[in-house]
Formats: structure tokens, C-alpha cells, sequence
């Protein structure tokens, strides 16, 4: 295939190319390598840093909008790569991975955004703030005395929890963004006896927040009922007004 067969390639899908090469070039071996593991590794880190190059392109034509470096990114994120790496895979290709991390990410950044908005009126923190500095802390504080304590543990928790003025959404959010490579959160490994009771604890009851716990939908404005029950009010009177009409005239002693 010429270069440019190559690159016609890219353009099949250029939004989702780059990163089947990203997710699939390790599974390669090369044929230029020709079994030695030294220009094995050496090959692997030049298609590496092509893919990044690519990336940078990528992240220009979208923040830019300068399409023209279309072709750029194809060489880069796709061409050179698969040239590098040209030989045979030693298993089937894989889906991309990025997208569902991608997908992830943004669900714990709303979770944090949420989290810094419920704390703020305590922290006085950014989003940044209470990620790095305030969630490993809290998550400490709020499983502690159900470890230690067990069921006497959760009047300390709840007290925590209010303090902050945190939800039992609050509490389960903070044990899952604040776990580690897919590591089981603390509070996963208590008792379920214990689980059970805190959150009997935590229903039994009312928790006062400065924020609302319901989105309030605004209703649009609409001109026309109002304007009909003025044209039904203005009949109205149109007719009374032309019944009192009638019976003057009909019990007018002059007619």
C-alpha cells in the first residue's frame, strides 16, 4: 500500500482510529524486530511517541477547529504507527478502553463538583481542593468509628455526615470516588449488621441541608389561557349587561 492508502484508511473514522492504534500496537510484534527484544521496545517507544504527537495534533484541531491538520494527525496517530509496528498481533484486537475511563471521569467529576457544592458553607473549597486535600480525610473520619465501634459508631457518623451537611448519597459517592484501582472501599468490608444500622440511624432522622434536594422546574408562561378567560370575563359581562337591557324594555311602562 502507497502512503497514501494508508492515510485514506484514517479517514474511515478519524475520531475513533486513533485510539484502536493506541489500544492494540502493544499487542504487536513487529517484523523489523526480528525477535530481538532490544529493537522490540525500541520500536515500541518511536510508535509511542508518533501516537503523542498525534494526540497533540488532535487536541489542536479540536480546541481550534483547524481541520486542515486533518492529514497531519493521520501520519502521526495512524500511519507511522502501524509501520513501526508492522508485523502480526498476538491476540484479537481490542475495543477501545479510553471511552469508557472517559466515561468515568466525568461521572466522579460531577460527583466532586456536587461533593465541593455540599461542603462548601464548611471547606470554603474549590472542586480541586476538596478532591485532593478533604476526601481521603473525610472517608477516614466516616468509617473509623463504624470499624471500630460498630453499631455505637453511627451517632458519630450521622453527626459528621450533618456537620458537613452531607447526604447518604454523600456517603456512598465519597467511598467510591475516593477507592483506588479497583480496590474495595473501607466501608464495603464492615459488617452487613453494621451497614444495616447506620443507615436505619441515618433515615430514623430529619437532616436540615442550606441547599434543595429537588430540582425546581420553572413552568414557561402561556398567554393563552389568560387570554381566553378574559374573552370568556368580557362575554360575560356582554351578556349580562344585555339581559338587564331586555328587561328594562320589557318592564318599561312607557312601551
Amino acid at each position: 500500500m502507497s502512503l497514501m492508502d494508508k492515510s485514506d484508511l484514517f479517514f474511515h473514522d478519524y475520531s475513533i482510529a486513533p485510539l484502536f492504534v493506541q489500544e492494540n500496537y502493544l499487542h504487536v510484534k513487529p517484523v523489523a524486530a526480528g525477535g530481538d527484544m532490544k529493537k522490540h521496545l525500541m520500536l515500541l517507544s518511536r510508535a509511542a511517541d508518533s501516537i503523542c504527537d498525534g494526540d497533540l495534533v488532535d487536541n489542536q484541531i479540536r480546541s481550534k477547529q483547524n481541520w486542515s491538520l486533518l492529514p497531519t494527525q493521520a501520519i502521526y496517530a495512524s500511519v507511522l504507527p502501524g509501520e513501526l509496528m508492522r508485523g502480526y498481533m498476538t491476540q484479537f484486537p481490542s475495543f477501545p478502553s479510553w471511552l469508557g475511563k472517559h466515561s468515568s471521569t466525568g461521572k466522579h467529576d460531577r460527583i466532586v463538583q456536587d461533593l465541593s457544592l455540599h461542603m462548601s458553607l464548611r471547606t470554603y473549597s474549590s472542586k480541586r481542593t476538596v478532591n485532593m486535600d478533604y476526601l481521603s480525610h473525610i472517608r477516614d473520619a466516616l468509617v473509623r468509628p463504624l470499624t471500630s465501634q460498630g453499631v455505637e459508631g453511627a451517632q458519630h457518623v450521622i453527626k459528621l455526615m450533618d456537620t458537613y451537611y452531607l447526604m447518604k448519597e454523600d456517603f456512598e459517592n465519597i467511598m467510591e470516588v475516593s477507592s483506588w484501582g479497583g480496590k474495595p472501599s473501607a466501608f464495603s468490608k464492615l459488617d452487613p449488621k453494621v451497614k444495616a444500622a447506620f443507615t436505619r440511624a441515618y433515615n430514623k432522622e430529619a437532616h436540615l441541608t442550606p441547599y434543595s434536594l429537588q430540582v425546581v422546574k420553572t413552568s414557561r408562561l402561556s398567554t393563552g389561557p389568560a387570554l381566553d378567560s378574559e374573552y370568556s370575563e368580557e362575554f360575560q359581562e356582554d351578556d349580562t349587561q344585555s339581559e338587564k337591557e331586555q328587561d328594562a324594555v320589557e318592564t318599561d311602562a312607557m312601551i
